[in-house]
């Protein structure tokens, strides 16, 4: 189970397209099991690789924090 914090869940929700269900999860939820983080996380890698870096390859702000979001993300 992995623990979420408030902003983590609002940019989340805010920055990736996730359906009325999975905002659900997150609104409602102190912890995500592992196969909600493994899906989350396969989101944040795809929105992070169409902006999470700007013409020099310097990640964005929203790349920044999608990377944080992947790390902790990672059941391993």
């Amino acid at each position: 189970m992995i623990k979420l914090t408030k902003i983590e869940k609002d940019f989340l929700i805010n920055n990736l397209e996730l359906d009325s269900d999975e905002i659900k999860t997150l609104n409602n939820s102190e912890t995500i099991d592992e196969d909600f983080a493994d899906k989350l996380r396969d989101i944040c890698t795809n929105k992070l690789d169409y902006c999470g870096y700007d013409e020099n390859y310097k990640p964005t702000q929203i790349g920044k924090e999608l990377n944080k979001l992947i790390d902790k993300l990672f059941i391993g």
